[in-house]
């Protein structure tokens, strides 16, 4: 029995490694998925396998539930911004990098926040063939209306890696 509770403290040690680094140089595929369903892989790994494993690691080395109760929620509030600021900084680079700038044009338009506070917009951009959508991005002044154009810059290299005009400059 205490071979398997040794065992299990550098299991779970492993595994919470192994989540870490996979979550912070997640595939581009998984980070700009082709199906929605996808795009749930990265905040199931931060919201609930990354704390489960900073619990049962921290609990099978210290035996303390609260110490590791505590850290396991800390864990989310500490990885996934820091997994946000490395992802932006990254499209940074590869913009900057590889950066190629099109006209898009707003197809979908919607009110957002408690009240219709503001608008958001979509925009669709053509490469190649192949049409492109953006996700949803501020519009806090109302000032494109469905069918304006937009400056967007995106990856050569991967082309669902974009920012809007806009956005780019700030």
């Amino acid at each position: 029995m205490l071979i398997l509770l040794r065992a299990f403290k550098w299991v779970s040690l492993t595994l919470l490694l192994v989540t870490l680094v996979s979550i912070y140089f997640m595939p581009r595929a998984i980070l700009y998925p082709e199906y929605s369903i996808i795009s749930w892989i990265q905040p199931f790994l931060i919201l609930l396998i990354l704390p489960l494993l900073v619990f049962t690691t921290l609990l099978s080395f210290t035996k303390r539930v609260k110490l590791s109760t505590v850290n396991a929620a800390l864990s989310v509030g500490i990885v996934g911004p820091t997994f946000e600021v490395l992802k932006d900084y990254r499209e940074k680079v590869e913009l900057t990098k590889n950066g190629v700038w099109v006209n898009s044009i707003v197809v979908d338009r919607k009110k957002t926040g408690n009240r219709g506070l503001y608008w958001t917009i979509k925009c669709k951009y053509e490469l190649n063939g192949r049409a492109y959508e953006t996700l949803y991005h501020d519009d806090l002044s109302n000032l494109h209306p469905i069918g304006d154009t937009i400056r967007l810059i995106y990856s050569s290299e991967y082309p669902k890696i974009y920012a809007l005009g806009s956005e780019w400059n700030k």
